[in-house]
């Protein structure tokens, strides 16, 4: 593995196959078949890709799509001025002007998030829309790379980013320095400036001190640029960035908006009632749609937040948490939801696959709709596969993540106070709210 990773043409063989499948993507999504069920870029992206970032890349592999996608490709490879070997210029092209200080955090992609998530029921299901937004993306991620220093698109404009930032510290995996006393002493920082070996890292983040997966690409150029082999992969226990005390305010007010939205989109597209359906895709005019929205934002941003701040402020009154502010508790208690969002997002997705696998071997073998078999799998049909243990796989998920953002609640209630009663007892009030929520998306999954 450490004689692949130091080639340096690592990351563009990753990529490439990936570009290959995006631009098919895009052209199978403007010109081929408008049904969704037979046009790849629907099948590819919303059911093959969507599953598997939730379920397997992001818990297992924390932000390792973004080693591998292909939306930033163009723009780095003109702003480094090279595919593979060193750059060509001694400076980077571009006017390499640094994000404003104020919005070096998730604000910005989460509210890009929610700006396309209101469009999904026709980004889902209509092609041409998704090759529209897949190509703006690529022409966004070269302006960015053209104006603004490194990778400032993928660390704070881009709508998925905020997404992996979040739930990459549930993951296994992490890139760190073996010794990070070596880092320390050693002045030429190579990691963050490059080397004749590799990039310095992209993320501008320093790799010798890196603590959190959030912002770690793993691109691995840090592996390269090491003079003193001293940067490494390795595994760990689950969810352990979220013991850190680091703590943020936008990455709190995350993970209680994706909560929100995993409930809603639940609701509304799984749920017995079809007119919020009818709301959401504008079937039933812009004024319902319009009302769609004002749910969409004032659930995310106002009652959501607002309930937890509620139980918040009961979490400090039960545990006598004197002198502690109440913003204090809500951000640090936030962080006990990470876990119990991504089982909730992970169960979303549990359908799209088990009830529609199918669909992906047709779209491999007719990727416009058109009718053609290039890989003779166009005889498989709609078949689901045990359609019926679909409620109880997702229920079995959502209360894994339950009974894991509990455990991550307790042990971190002792950051709030050095007595280990007062911490259990200001848990209390926020193991209610996980189980309350729990109630509801079980609700909707086994009625």
């Amino acid at each position: 593995m450490r004689w692949l990773v130091n080639l340096r043409a690592f990351q563009y063989l990753l990529i490439l196959p990936g570009l290959v499948v995006f631009i098919l993507v895009i052209l199978t999504g403007i010109y081929g078949n408008p049904n969704g069920a037979h046009n790849l870029s629907i099948v590819f992206v919303w059911i093959l890709w969507w599953f598997f970032l939730i379920a397997f890349l992001v818990p297992f592999g924390s932000r390792v799509w973004c080693a591998v996608c292909p939306i930033p490709a163009a723009g780095e490879w003109l702003q480094r001025g090279a595919l593979i070997g060193k750059p060509t210029v001694e400076r980077p092209r571009g006017l390499g002007l640094k994000w404003p200080r104020r919005l070096r955090n998730i604000w910005f992609s989460t509210f890009f998030f929610m700006g396309i998530a209101i469009f999904s029921i026709y980004l889902t299901t209509t092609p041409v829309v998704t090759a529209v937004l897949m190509a703006l993306l690529i022409g966004l991620a070269v302006a960015v790379h053209l104006v603004f220093e490194k990778r400032t698109f993928c660390k704070y404009v881009c709508p998925v980013g905020g997404f992996l930032s979040l739930y990459s510290m549930t993951s296994i995996l992490e890139v760190r320095a073996r010794d990070p006393t070596i880092c320390e002493a050693h002045v030429g920082k190579e990691c963050v400036k490059g080397s004749n070996c590799g990039f310095g890292c992209p993320w501008m983040n320093y790799p010798g001190g890196l603590d959190r997966n959030n912002y770690c690409g793993l691109c691995l150029e840090c592996v390269k640029a090491c003079p003193y082999d001293n940067m490494t992969v390795r595994t760990r226990p689950f969810g352990r960035d979220l013991l850190k005390p680091h703590r943020e305010t936008a990455e709190a007010f995350k993970s209680l908006i994706m909560l929100n939205l995993a409930l809603l989109y639940l609701v509304v597209l799984l749920g017995p009632n079809a007119w919020l359906k009818d709301w959401a895709s504008m079937r039933a005019g812009l004024p319902s749609y319009l009302l769609f929205v004002a749910i969409f934002f004032g659930s995310s941003l106002l009652l959501m937040p607002g309930a937890f701040f509620a139980f918040s402020w009961l979490a400090k009154r039960v545990g006598g948490l004197k002198g502690v502010p109440v913003k204090r508790v809500f951000v640090t208690y936030a962080y006990a939801l990470v876990p119990l969002g991504l089982a909730a997002w992970i169960a979303f997705s549990i359908p799209l696959m088990q009830i529609n696998w199918a669909y992906i071997p047709q779209a491999a073998a007719d990727p416009y709709g058109w009718g053609w078999d290039l890989l003779g799998l166009k005889s498989f049909s709609w078949n689901p596969f045990l359609p019926g243990l679909v409620p109880f796989v997702q229920a079995s998920v959502l209360l894994l993540g339950l009974a894991y953002s509990v455990f991550i609640g307790s042990r971190i209630a002792n950051e709030l106070t050095p007595d280990r009663a007062r911490a259990r007892r200001s848990f209390l009030p926020i193991a209610a709210y996980l189980n309350l929520v729990s109630l509801g998306f079980l609700w909707i999954f086994i009625g």
